[in-house]
């Protein structure tokens, strides 16, 4: 998307993104501070017209998970959030969304089972956040965050 952003401008790159289905179809998926999302709606807001939402992995409707009143994501750069929220365009997956959609060990037995060089790879990053969310949280299983968000 980089590349055509650069070609034929943000607009060409949204009507790319959007495959060619018209204004209003696109959909942007946002897993982590939403500064770069903020840069492309100010600097280039017809982007806007291509898409028909922009979900976002962040936010808590609850208790946070860097204070008790905030969400990394969010945290991170308040300013550019509220900036993408003023789009009207916003769907949040929270923390208490992505809280339930857990990496169980039944999980990471089914992908063990995959007996792929991806699936050890993520199997391994799995792990890895499990350890940090049990020493971290005290959580037994890692929550999957980011994947919430583009299935939704």
């Amino acid at each position: 998307l980089f590349r055509e952003v650069v070609r034929g401008g943000a607009a060409h790159a949204s009507r790319v993104a959007a495959g060619g289905r018209g204004e209003g179809t696109g959909v942007l998926v946002a897993t982590g501070a939403l500064t770069n999302v903020a840069l492309l709606v100010s600097v280039y807001p017809e982007v806007l017209k291509h898409l028909h939402g922009i979900v976002i992995m962040g936010g808590a409707v609850g208790l946070g998970n860097t204070s008790p009143a905030a969400e990394f994501n969010i945290e991170i750069d308040p300013e550019a959030a509220a900036i993408v929220f003023a789009t009207g365009l916003v769907t949040m997956v929270p923390l208490e969304v992505t809280h339930t959609a857990l990496v169980t060990p039944s999980v990471c037995s089914r992908i063990e089972a995959l007996a792929s060089p991806l699936a050890t790879l993520l199997l391994g990053l799995l792990l890895h956040f499990k350890e940090a969310y049990h020493r971290v949280f005290g959580l037994e299983d890692p929550p999957l965050h980011d994947p919430c968000a583009v299935a939704y």
